[in-house]
């Protein structure tokens, strides 16, 4: 059995999954408050309840988003898999956008501060640019996903 955490606190909000077998099993998303160093651990420990042993990797989220918010993820998934000895992987923000909305053209994009975006173009459901940054008024107007 395959028991998989997934980390995302590239957001004001953090988001975490647990997956049992490649089946969602449980969510929950934090709302936002900037306080993911205090709320973040005890969140998965509840998400995880009797689950914890089962635990057989992490994955979390690596970037580009909010520096602290990202530092607190990664530190906790490390942690985990320390204390676990299990994998951790990461996922870029913009793949793991793509994964979740499965567009097949268009951009993927995450905010990045002060009204500008972190953006990839999509193209036959596969990132086919490299990272670029653009205010989001200045965003090519296409299908988008991500947050806004």
């Amino acid at each position: 059995m395959s028991t998989v955490l997934a980390i995302d606190t590239a957001s004001d909000a953090f988001a975490l999954a647990l997956a049992v077998d490649g089946e969602n099993v449980a969510t929950h998303v934090q709302p936002p408050g900037r306080d993911h160093a205090s709320q973040l651990v005890p969140s998965i420990e509840t998400l995880l309840g009797d689950r914890r042993e089962a635990l057989s990797a992490v994955v979390v989220v690596t970037g580009p988003g909010s520096y602290a918010g990202l530092r607190a993820g990664i530190a906790s998934a490390q942690g985990l898999g320390l204390a676990r000895a299990i994998p951790v992987i990461g996922v870029p923000t913009l793949e793991a956008v793509l994964r979740a909305s499965g567009i097949q053209d268009g951009l993927v994009a995450h905010p990045s501060g002060r009204g500008t975006f972190a953006h990839q173009v999509v193209t036959s459901g596969l990132l086919s640019s490299d990272l670029l940054m653009a205010p989001g008024d200045d965003l090519p107007r296409t299908t988008i996903a991500g947050e806004n």
